[in-house]
Order: C-alpha cells, then structure tokens, then sequence
C-alpha cells in the first residue's frame, strides 16, 4: 500500500510536468484520456490511505457506516423508516448518497471504499470537462496548469476525499451545467444530474436558478439584481426554513447553520483566495467578454459563461459570510478550465503579455492560498504522519 501511495504521488508529478510542456509534446486523444484517467486513479489512491479525524466528516460517515454494518436492517428501512442510520431525519432526503453508503456496506469491508470512489467520479468528471473543453476551444490536447491550480483551489481535495458529499455534489451538478449549456443536450439530462447532486448534498438546489436564468440575457441590471438578492438570501432561507416542505426546511436551517458564529471556521486562506479569484475572473468576463458582446452562440460558449458570471455575482454578494462563499464555489472547480478560458484564448486580448501576467498572478494566488491554509486542507495519510497540501 505504501509503495502504491508514492507511486501515486510520483505519477501526479509527471502528470503535472506533461500538463505544462504539453504545447510541445505530441498528445494523442486516447493518450490524453489515459492520462487523466490515471490522474483520478492516482487521487483516490491518495484517498485510500487518508484517516478519519475527530471533527472531520470522514469520521461521521465512518461511525454511521459501521453502525449500518452491525446492525439488522433491510435496505427499504435504511433507506425510508429508520433515519438513524443515516445521521437523522435531515439526511433522509439524500438518496443518492444514502444508497452509496449502503452499497459500499453491503459488499465492502472497508470504508475507505466511499472515499476512493467519491473520488474516482469526481476526477473522473473533472478530467472529463478538461479535456473536452480544450478538444473544442482552446486547443486540442494542448493544455494549460492554470485551471488544474485554479480548480483544487475552488474545490480543495479535501473536500473530495473527507467532505464527500461536497466534492460529488459539485462534480455531478458541474457535469449536468457543462452537458446542458456547452454540449446543448437535453434538459433531462440536466435534470437528471441536478436530481443526483441534489440528493448527495442539498447545496445544489442553490446553483439551479442560476443555470436557469444564463439562458437568458438578462443585462447589467440583471447582474445588480442577482448581487441584491444575494445580499437578502438570509430573508428566503427564513422563509424556507419555515416552509412545510421538508426538504425546502433542511435547505433553509442548512443556511442558518453555515452562516451562524458556531459554524466550523477554518483559515481564512481558503475565503481570501476565492474571492480574489472571482474578482479578478469577474473584472475579465465584463471587460473581455460582456463589454464587447462577443457572440459565442454557435457552439454555447456563451451560455456557459452567462451562467459562470452571474453565479460568481452570486457568490460575491455572500462576502460576509464564509460558508456561504466557499460552498458554492465548489462548482466552479470542475468548471475551471471554460473559466479559465477567459484569460487564456489570446484572440480577445489585445495585449498578450497582459495575458501572461494575469495567468501568474492567478497561479500564484492559488497556491499561495493552497499552502497557507494549513488547518483547511490538513490530511492525514495512513502511514505518515505528516500535513499534506493540494
């Protein structure tokens, strides 16, 4: 196991080092779709080994999948009658994750199961919006390093591996938003996706207007709108929360926990970091991109970054509060390489080394922030004792 974790880590080096020479490299299709293939594996190797701490949720999921393990308990009554076995009442309505939860029980011994394939889906999405991204725009099989930083600082791996729900979530609703505004497929499809995410963590209902309404050209008093609304969301989830509709209730107390002074705070790194970032891509997208109108119908460009500004918009109205700033952001992870796009198709640039610079300083803005938040992205591997940071 322990010469498979650094042989993870030596891969995820090379990895790295072919992203950032691809330009000169001759990448085939399938060698690029091998390549990020092995990249998950990689990954949810490194998952593999990572313990559960006191306080982490890898540890809750743990404690609640053993409890399922010694018990005698039909899948039907997990699923729907006894709602201790899945943490309470307000998980109840998370399906999708439940009945992950149950299948890695049934047939699995070991729990670290959950993590490693948490994190096979997540990379798995990750890698494949990456490639089909650049295959369509940017550049076929010619890559660049600034989304991949720019992507485990919106979504950390930690959030993949002990925060599960998070990192699924995000991945499987990216997915669905990337299929239905770029690659034009059907709304059910969308559905379909937002439904599993939905069901993983109830975050995603969150993110679904908004998909919604970059459909549609709603104007710089549109984006003030979304900013406004943003700033009174503590009004709607008051309304939620008092909804007779259990699923809308979880939704709105999940947003009084979040926002509350007895919320978990990690470092402030993590907050500092996307903020900035969603600045800086803001400040592109509305001087680059909405400014001069650029007409990106033909292939749905477009739509996806309507849908990428005003969510950003969104999240940048939350600035007083820190979960209600991280958590969304985590969607804008898996989309970092159609965000990224914003500074690295040169043709919209006047200046080319303005496009360099901008690059480095978002490079060196995500890993400065990756490294200083030491107590959010803490892991601990099986075999060392020691602090790793991704």
């Amino acid at each position: 196991m322990k010469f498979a974790l650094i042989l993870s880590f030596v891969y995820i080096i090379i990895f790295n080092l072919i992203i950032i020479f691809s330009s000169r490299l001759k990448i085939t299709e399938f060698q690029s779709k091998a390549m990020f293939a092995l990249f998950s594996i990689a990954l949810s190797a490194i998952a593999l080994n990572i313990k559960g701490s006191i306080g982490l949720d890898l540890d809750v999921h743990f404690m609640l999948m053993n409890d399922i393990r010694n018990a005698d308990i039909s899948f039907f009554d997990f699923m729907f009658v006894n709602t201790n076995y899945v943490g309470g009442i307000q998980y109840s309505q998370l399906l999708t994750f439940n009945m992950l939860r149950w299948f890695v029980v049934t047939f699995f011994d070991d729990n670290m199961v959950l993590p490693w394939i948490c994190v096979i889906i997540d990379y798995t999405i990750i890698g494949y919006i990456y490639t089909d991204w650049y295959a369509t725009t940017i550049g076929k099989n010619k890559y660049s390093i600034t989304p991949l930083v720019v992507s485990f600082s919106f979504l950390p791996f930690v959030n993949c591996c002990s925060g599960m729900r998070n990192g699924l979530c995000a991945c499987l609703l990216a997915l669905g938003i990337y299929l239905y505004l770029y690659k034009k497929k059907r709304f059910l499809i969308f559905a379909l996706l937002a439904f599993l995410a939905a069901t993983v963590h109830p975050a995603a209902i969150i993110t679904i207007p908004f998909v919604l309404i970059s459909k549609i050209n709603i104007g710089i008093w549109g984006y003030i709108g979304v900013f406004v609304l943003s700033i009174s969301a503590q009004n709607v989830a008051k309304w939620m929360s008092q909804s007779g509709n259990l699923y809308l209730s979880i939704i709105g107390s999940k947003y009084y926990t979040y926002t509350s002074e007895s919320q978990y705070r990690a470092s402030r790194a993590p907050l500092y970091t996307v903020l900035i970032l969603i600045i800086i891509f803001l400040v592109i997208y509305f001087v680059v991109h909405f400014k001069n109108k650029y007409d990106f119908s033909a292939n749905g460009r477009d739509f996806i970054y309507s849908f990428l500004a005003v969510y950003m918009v969104y999240i940048l109205g939350n600035i007083g509060n820190y979960d209600m700033v991280l958590r969304p952001a985590y969607v804008l992870g898996p989309l970092s390489p159609v965000l990224c796009s914003m500074i690295l198709d040169k043709t919209l640039w006047i200046q080319s080394k303005l496009n360099s610079r901008v690059q480095n300083v978002i490079r060196i803005i995500c890993i400065a922030g990756c490294f200083i938040c030491g107590t959010y992205l803490q892991i601990k591997l099986a075999s060392v004792q020691a602090k790793y940071f991704i």
